[in-house]
């Protein structure tokens, strides 16, 4: 069994699930052999073949219906020359979990009845298989499947369609011989209903008894009482508080024709008999106790609370701030059993040592969410492994940091309640829009407490309808079965809702994209309308017309909105109307954003600023290299920039875009003139020259990016802009400049704006000597020696 604390890393795409084959390897990759996996048991591989052994019999390779057949012939035949069956013994132990290699299935044959006790996910999958071989066995007419319902719990099954019995008719008792004794067993008894592993135990018990008193504690249905009377003892004393099994034992007396003056049986507790035994001083020569389990499991560690122990090196990251743990960075995990997806689990470093605690999840690439951190658990342990008083806090902190931001108000009654990390609940995002509250959920944990959710928002004043809407691809990820997953709050909710943001009413539509608004860009909206002033503006991908509405309020000449979706250019038009704004300033048209790319570049129009907010074009990395196509052909836009405007513009040629031959490495570089540069072991080297910007957005890896690029400041959890040091001393005037979110963010690809020059010089003061610097939710952009914070929303770097 290879526990999961002994795994560095699992390679596949998909991963594997419970009960999928899988390939074992040392740390240099060399194969140790083959088993069978499970996602959630704390015995993440049960080994079936090692590597020498499929060498010498390919046969079995990967061929779980090979290797069952194999594997019981082998226990038939290793029986056989124990001499089981015989004439005195039909009652014996056929399959026997490790001994016999088949980790998790017993099988015990009880004269034409075999009775099979499954403890393993791999067991319940193969169940036919393991049937049909069993059937093969001579004379065995009936199976009787027992499955170990609390172990089975632990390794993830669903027991509800569990069927502990074989579709054929059995008997509800059955009458076996061992070692020349009868018994009365029942198959709805303990364990398979005899404890056919003590065979030799109770024959050696009958060797040692002849002339004493023995008591047998826990007798059950009286095993090793009868082999002490068969054996000769005088007197044979039996005890046992199962009414049942007590009823069977006597009836074993009769069946062996054994005197009931010498053997007895008592229901009593087991030590309440001893205490009394005790106190007045009887004594036997010989007692035997064979309890059943006085401790069930191990006590779990911090009274229940499961511990996920972190590797070495692994801790500062999560000590700093970043909630999401993800799995590689586990070295293992205390508990037993294991924790579930969902349950609260305390966060550790390599010592032992807390770091906080969060929610578990067996399957994410995040293992863990931390929810607090040791030191915030200490000051407020009120929250402490409290996911409802959690939730309370952290929603009611929300709603007064939007207060202290003035939301809502008279002109803005749209906007981001919870944002997700940003407000320290990773996976939720909550959107007010009036009265209704639109819940985005992105991990398993949100969907297990959405009642306790839903009943804190209904605290927040004016709030009428919760609508949900769980991120079904990425649920699947976090291992959901999503076919009961609600998306709508049980009360009723409109389809349509209408909101002001900064003084413009927008209708939006409660089914359309993300939440249905983008609440997130509020401020970015905002900026466009400070610099459309006498302007001609071209939104790509416009959706409902956030931005172009805000370039008309802001005084642009000449608005025109591009987008495929016509629900949306139907809202869009719909917002004209709303705000009483001229329909020959704005219009909105319905045509693919590259080809209307492609025609206005032909026919040399331009415009004096363009906005280019795309939906994902790479939504994950293993379609990014598409992204990267459509990213270059996003590139063009430049060239629609008004060339009186801007006199040096960058064109397509003069942007690179670079990929390693590390896949973790996603880079791309935009300068304004070609960029000399190399690849050397997977870094990007450049040019730092006072006539050239540089500005690198990527996302990770971290630790190597600190290595190879100078930072002035870095949040987890935030966008990462990097520019060479040049900014501090007397940069040429960039006239133009664009943001871009980085590779498997939240929204990959999106370009926020293309400005041709800076707003007024009053919009904010200038930060001299700066360099770069990254402050939460905010990127700052260099313009003509200003810096401006552009809002670049929410999202994750992993």
């Amino acid at each position: 069994m290879v526990y999961s604390g002994a795994v560095d890393r699992i390679i596949g795409r998909p991963p594997p699930r419970t009960g999928d084959i899988v390939l074992v390897a040392d740390g240099k990759e060399k194969p140790i052999g083959w088993g069978l996996y499970n996602s959630v048991s704390m015995f993440c591989v049960r080994l079936m073949q090692l590597e020498e052994e499929a060498t010498r019999d390919p046969s079995c390779a990967f061929n779980m219906e090979k290797l069952l057949e194999a594997r019981i012939d082998a226990a038939v035949e290793l029986r056989k020359s124990l001499g089981l069956p015989s004439a005195i013994t039909n009652a014996y132990r056929l399959v026997n979990s490790e001994g016999d290699r088949l980790s998790g299935l017993i099988v015990d044959i009880f004269g034409d009845v075999a009775v099979v006790a499954s403890s393993a996910a791999w067991v319940e999958k193969y169940k036919q298989e393991i049937e049909a071989e069993i059937c093969r066995i001579e004379n065995i007419s009936h199976i009787y499947w027992r499955p170990s319902v609390e172990i089975l719990k632990e390794e993830g099954l669903n027991l509800s369609d569990l069927k502990e019995m074989h579709p054929s008719a059995y008997p509800e008792r059955t009458k076996v011989m061992e070692n020349g004794i009868s018994y009365a067993i029942s198959l709805e008894g303990q364990k398979t209903g005899f404890y056919a592993d003590q065979r030799e135990n109770r024959h050696f018990i009958s060797m040692i008894s002849d002339g004493k008193e023995v008591l047998d504690i826990c007798c059950y249905s009286g095993g090793f009482a009868l082999n002490a009377a068969r054996g000769g003892a005088v007197n044979v004393t039996g005890v046992d508080t199962s009414s049942p099994a007590l009823e069977l034992a006597k009836e074993n007396i009769v069946l062996n024709d054994m005197d009931p003056r010498r053997i007895s049986f008592l229901r009593e507790d087991a030590i309440e008999f001893m205490k009394s035994a005790l106190s007045q001083n009887e004594s036997w020569d010989l007692v035997i106790l064979d309890p059943p389990k006085l401790a069930p499991r191990r006590k779990i560690a911090i009274g229940g609370v499961a511990k996920v122990v972190l590797k070495k090196g692994k801790t500062q990251l999560f000590k700093n701030g970043s909630p999401m743990v993800y799995s590689g960075a586990v070295d293992r995990i205390i508990g037993r059993p294991p924790p579930r997806t969902g349950d609260i689990v305390l966060v550790a470093d390599g010592k032992e040592k807390p770091i906080g605690w969060g929610l578990y999840n067996s399957v994410s690439m995040f293992c863990v969410r931390l929810m607090q951190l040791e030191e915030e658990a200490t000051r407020d342990p009120s929250c402490a492994f409290n996911m409802e008083k959690l939730l309370e806090a952290r929603i009611d902190a929300a709603v007064e940091l939007r207060k202290s931001l003035g939301l809502p108000s008279a002109i803005t009654n749209a906007y981001r309640l919870v944002n997700s990390e940003g407000d320290r609940l990773s996976g939720l995002i909550v959107d007010i829009f009036g009265d209704v509250a639109v819940v985005a959920s992105s991990a398993a944990w949100v969907e297990k407490y959405k009642q306790e959710i839903e009943a804190e928002i209904c605290r927040i004043e004016n709030i009428s309808h919760i609508y949900w809407r769980p991120s079904v691809e990425i649920l699947k990820e976090e291992g959901l079965n999503l076919s009961d997953l609600k998306e709508m709050h049980p009360s009723a909710y409109p389809e349509r809702t209408k909101v002001m943001e900064n003084g413009i009413s927008y209708a939006i539509s409660l089914e359309g994209q993300k939440t249905g608004f983008y609440a997130d860009q509020r401020e970015n909206r905002h900026f466009i309308s400070m610099i459309s002033d006498g302007k001609e503006v071209l939104d790509i991908c416009c959706y409902s017309g956030g931005f172009a509405l805000n370039a008309a309020r802001g005084g642009a000449v000449n608005v025109t909105g591009v987008d495929t979706s016509s629900p949306a250019l139907e809202l869009a038009k719909e917002n004209i109307v709303l705000n009483d704004m001229d329909p020959r300033r704005i219009s909105f048209l319905r045509e693919d954003a590259i080809e209307f790319m492609k025609s206005a570049l032909s026919q040399n129009e331009s415009w004096d600023l363009v906005i280019l907010d795309p939906p994902k074009l790479a939504p994950r990395r293993k379609i990014a290299i598409g992204g990267f196509t459509k990213c270059s052909r996003n590139v063009q836009n430049f060239k629609l920039i008004s060339n009186e405007i801007n006199k040096e513009r960058w064109t397509s040629h003069d942007l690179f875009m670079f990929r390693s031959y590390d896949p973790k490495w996603d880079i791309l570089v935009y300068a304004p003139g070609k960029v000399p540069h190399q690849w050397l072991a997977g870094k990007l080297l450049f040019y730092d020259r006072p006539e050239q910007q540089v500005i690198i957005l990527l996302t990770h890896p971290i630790r190597k990016v600190q290595q190879c690029f100078p930072i002035s400041t870095w949040n987890m959890g935030q966008l990462l802009a990097i520019s060479p040091n040049v900014l501090s001393h007397h940069p040429r005037p960039c006239s133009t400049f664009i943001v871009f979110l980085p590779l498997i963010a939240a929204d990959p690809y999106r370009f926020l704006a293309v400005i041709p020059k800076p707003p007024r010089t009053d919009f904010c003061a200038p930060y001299p000597h700066l360099g770069s610097s990254v402050f939460k939710g905010e990127l700052l952009v260099s313009i003509l020696g200003y810096y401006y914070p552009i809002n670049v929303g929410p999202f994750t770097i992993s």
